[in-house]
């Protein structure tokens, strides 16, 4: 059962991964990035 426990933790993080990659990716290509994050509107300003 410890091999299940550390695949779940490791497969956690890459699902984090995919959300944040799933969510960043179409807010960049639409040109909407939150404004949370000032790197987007320092080089727009």
């Amino acid at each position: 059962m410890s091999r299940s426990a550390s695949r779940r933790t490791g497969f956690t993080l890459i699902e984090l991964l995919v959300v944040i990659s799933i969510i960043a990716i179409p807010s960049a290509w639409s040109g909407r990035w939150p404004s949370r994050l000032p790197t987007a509107t320092t080089s727009r300003a």
